[in-house]
């Protein structure tokens, strides 16, 4: 039988990767179509996520409202084998609200509801790396009130604050060599930051070159101090919850457990270019993201037990995204849209686990949208191409790949007022 010490090693040798890598910009079905492309010139309500900049539209009332279902198709081919593993495909639904009040012709407030940073994968109980995840959950609520300013005829400036909500929950097995147990981790946390962003009209329409639009936004790092509960059970041979066993009573024992991550930094900036060649309007847009995943370099769990607190070591670095997008409008009713991401994973080799597989990302978008007098209908679809990825973590070395499906509705209205 393993002695206390090296139960405990297996423990929390895959703890739960929270954020890191898994960064969620699907807020607006429009904005998914676009391949995410919208830092530049993002013109409605949706601009409370994308650029606050450009909630400033003149006197209006405008609001936009949706979901977005994300399907993660997952494998995980353990290196040495042929047996490929599928997680379980569990859909995750989340909405976005914004509603934008603008009061002057120079100067509008805004608040939003999304959830920017989140996953939702489970694999079966009996699956070989079931002693690292058998089921992981993270989401981040951003509630984020802003205020928006119009200076000159050519720049717009826009803030606001960000409040958070997270919870996080991690499932997996532990091997006693003559029996398993299993252990269910929770908690939850709020948080505070901000963001800024800006809008230059390089080129405005009545100069009769089209308009091109210059953007630039930043989000502040969020920290976010987990208290949670730590719940241990043993496994009988069908699979079924029982008692830790007597020997490991003592150290397997429920307790408060807690936490502490930080959400990243982002910065972006993007340029776009608007025209109307006859009956057609046409739209191209371009940006790219920092993402500050550095911040997660490690993560301590500090137990009621300190016998039982550990540092693991995640080590993610900065990521630079890439999006491109075009919208042509084929009337001044309907529009057609598709764009491109390439997003890059920040996770080395070494620290690669299946509580939150990932890989470099290819996602290509399409969509359609309807305008009629105030009333917006927005559809998009996105397919993000998860890249092979080989993991040496030394507990499970492993390739892991996939596809994730995106589909998003928003339905908007706006009101001059």
């Amino acid at each position: 039988m393993r002695n206390a010490l090296f139960v405990l090693a297996s423990l929390f040798l895959a703890a739960p990767a929270l954020a890191a890598g898994y960064a969620v910009g699907t807020h607006d079905a429009r904005a998914t179509a676009l391949g995410l492309s919208l830092t530049a010139d993002a013109d409605d309500a949706s601009a409370v996520y994308f650029n606050p900049a450009g909630i400033v539209r003149g006197k209006q009332v405008q609001l936009r409202l949706g979901d977005t279902m994300i399907v993660p198709l997952f494998q995980a081919t353990p290196t040495g084998t042929t047996d490929t593993q599928s997680a379980k495909a569990n859909v995750v639904p989340p909405p976005h609200i914004y509603a934008v009040y603008g009061f002057s012709d120079d100067a509008a407030i805004a608040i939003g509801f999304y959830v920017p940073y989140g996953m939702d994968l489970a694999w079966n109980d009996d699956w070989i790396g079931r002693d690292l995840a058998t089921s992981s959950s993270l989401k981040n609520y951003f509630i984020n009130p802003e205020v928006a300013y119009k200076l000159f005829s050519r720049l717009r400036i826009g803030a606001g604050v960000q409040i958070v909500r997270s919870t996080v929950e991690l499932q997996k097995r532990i091997d006693l060599v003559d029996s398993e147990a299993a252990v269910h981790l929770g908690g939850g946390a709020w948080g505070v930051g901000g963001n800024a962003g800006v809008q230059v009209d390089v080129l405005q329409k009545d100069q009769g070159l089209g308009l091109l639009t210059f953007g630039a936004t930043y989000r502040s790092p969020v920290t976010l101090n987990y208290n949670g509960n730590a719940h241990f059970s043993g496994v009988d041979a069908d699979g079924k919850s029982t008692d830790v066993p007597a020997e490991f009573s003592g150290t397997l024992r429920d307790q408060k457990v807690k936490t502490a991550v930080t959400l990243p930094q982002t910065f972006a900036l993007g340029l776009a270019y608007q025209n109307d060649f006859g009956d057609l309007g046409l739209r191209l847009g371009v940006s790219t993201e920092y993402t500050g995943w550095q911040a997660f370099h490690d993560l301590t769990l500090s137990f009621e037990d300190p016998a039982l607190s550990q540092t693991i070591y995640k080590r993610a670095h900065h990521t630079w995204n890439f999006a491109a997008g075009v919208e042509v409008g084929i009337s001044k009713t309907w529009f057609i849209r598709a764009g491109f991401n390439y997003d890059p994973t920040p996770f080395p080799q070494d620290a690669m686990t299946p509580d939150l597989p990932d890989g470099d990302r290819v996602e290509l978008a399409l969509g359609a949208g309807l305008r009629y007098e105030g009333l917006a209908v927005d559809l998009g679809y996105m397919a993000v191409l998860v890249q092979n990825f080989e993991s040496t973590y030394a507990y499970l070395p492993a390739t892991y790949g996939g596809t994730v499906h995106v589909v998003g509705l928003t339905l908007g209205y706006a009101y001059k007022l």
